[in-house]
């Protein structure tokens, strides 16, 4: 156990009705959160209980872009779900067969990959946030954007 230097931190705020990279904040707002030590890279779940924090490294970041490197991205959606601040998904009919679904936030990476099996990246190849998608995998990716505690409107 090391010492953690609480001024170094910022917390994830799950109540910023925002994206989750803009959720950032440099005091915790609500008693389970996300920290996050820039100067080192250190991530750290956060538990505030009857006026104690507690702290729970989690292993180091490869910085790699691995599978793994973006499942914090899976528990920032399941916070703002809990505190009532989902992530949102916005799905717009665009004919008979196509609708495009547009993220507010980019998906953790299996989630990501999953989308890419069944839709197409929408003007460029890296585009993570807008998808086309065959309208028949609309209750498919529905399944499992609720399972993230993400909510998708529109249709």
């Amino acid at each position: 156990q090391r010492d953690i230097s609480e001024e170094c931190l910022q917390y994830f705020n799950p109540k910023r009705n925002v994206a989750p990279s803009s959720s950032w904040s440099e005091k915790i707002v609500t008693d389970m959160t996300i920290a996050h030590n820039a100067s080192n890279g250190a991530y750290y779940r956060v538990l505030r209980y009857n006026d104690e924090v507690l702290y729970y490294e989690d292993a180091p970041n490869s910085g790699t872009e691995e599978l793994t490197d973006f499942e914090y991205r899976r528990l920032y959606d399941a916070l703002k779900k809990h505190y009532g601040y989902p992530l949102k998904a916005q799905v717009k009919s665009l004919d008979n067969q196509y609708a495009k679904i547009s993220f507010d936030g980019h998906l953790p990476n299996r989630e990501y990959f999953m989308i890419l099996l069944c839709s197409w990246p929408c003007r460029m190849y890296c585009n993570k946030r807008d998808f086309i998608t065959k309208k028949d995998n609309l209750l498919f990716i529905d399944e499992v954007l609720k399972n993230l505690g993400i909510e998708a409107t529109g249709g």
